[in-house]
């Protein structure tokens, strides 16, 4: 019984004949001033309140348009920081050395890698003015000292290699190295390469590591010096045939024959002919042999090192470079066509 309304309602409404559409659409009619008048009211309302309409719609759109600017600045959007991760390079110009690099770009160790290296390195001082820099900076400095003694020659073309695993700091020390160069007036080229961890540790003689952090602790836990690695667990006789290689004993005896025929001084020189009997011994005598090396090659290259150039504009030594690309194909090849023998720490 209590659904009898709702039935009534639908056979009246299937009995009411459908409205015309034109009837739906038909404005409703209105009573204005005893004037029964048709009206439509949106219409009739627009027409009145046009401009306030389209102001209001201005507003709104400025309002919308000052929201979506500020939105930037009120909710900055996450900008994700690239992963920093410790790196390593090695430079190669005889001397050559590795340079550990934290994740901060920061220089945390240098290792030469052979014992003309070592003749740069043996002075804590000079380890100081490397250790602690970018490595834009710090391996500037080991190439400046590499050109005072001698090694690099400013005065003539030459070049020089760089290895790294990361991108971004081998691109910094390159960008380094090269404005040295513009600035001192050599035209010398920076060959660099990108390598693998496996290709690095290959290249540089470093027991191979599974990331580049297990690499920079295995730089920074090798003595510093070339030939202290090498007389590590060697007998004294060992030891005693090394020290004879390193220091050139024949050429030594030669050296001072000369120096005893021009009346000088040749009471340092003598001590170090005496062939270490210990371990101890020969760390002693080897860093009287650098201290003393890295004098004489000082004073031997002064002038060639300090003599006056003009200093090389960049788009001039760009177009140096690119002349070098021409002839020699890459500057791998130029490299190669410079040196044909490899340092590494072996």
């Amino acid at each position: 019984m209590r659904f009898w309304k709702k039935r009534w309602l639908d056979e009246l409404e299937n009995t009411l004949p459908p409205m015309r559409q034109e009837v739906h659409d038909e404005p409703l009619p209105c009573e204005k001033n005893g004037v029964i008048k048709k009206s439509n009211a949106f219409r009739d309302w627009f027409a009145t309140h046009k401009k306030r309409f389209f102001a209001g719609v201005a507003t709104c759109v400025a309002a919308v348009v000052g929201v979506c600017a500020a939105l930037p600045f009120l909710f900055p959007p996450t900008v994700e920081e690239p992963v920093k991760t410790p790196s390593a390079l090695y430079l190669e110009i005889n001397p050559s050395a590795v340079f550990s690099v934290d994740e901060n770009g920061t220089i945390v160790a240098v290792v030469a890698g052979n014992a003309d290296a070592d003749v740069i390195l043996s002075d804590q001082t000079r380890v100081e003015e490397i250790v602690g820099k970018t490595a834009e900076t710090g391996v500037c400095v080991f190439v400046d000292y590499a050109a005072r003694l001698g090694y690099l020659d400013l005065n003539t073309p030459s070049a020089v290699r760089l290895s790294g695993i990361a991108e971004n700091e081998l691109k910094a020390a390159v960008s380094g190295i090269e404005v040295y160069f513009r600035e001192k007036g050599a035209y010398a080229v920076v060959v660099n390469e990108t390598l693998s961890l496996a290709e690095f540790c290959s290249r540089t003689g470093i027991a191979c590591a599974s990331d580049a952090q297990s690499l920079v602790e295995s730089v920074n836990a090798l003595n510093r010096m070339y030939s202290k690695r090498q007389a590590e667990g060697k007998t004294d006789e060992e030891v005693q045939s090394l020290y004879g290689e390193l220091v050139a004993l024949e050429q030594l005896e030669e050296i001072i024959k000369i120096m005893e025929w021009l009346g000088m001084d040749t009471t340092a020189l003598k001590a170090l002919i005496e062939l270490p009997q210990t371990l101890a011994e020969y760390t002693e005598k080897i860093d009287a042999y650098f201290m003393q090396t890295y004098q004489r090659l000082l004073e031997k290259y002064e002038e060639g090192y300090g003599q006056v150039r003009d200093e090389i504009a960049e788009t001039d030594y760009e177009a140096y470079i690119e002349s070098i690309e021409r002839e020699y194909g890459s500057l791998s090849e130029y490299w190669n066509s410079l040196t044909n023998s490899q340092y590494s720490f072996k």
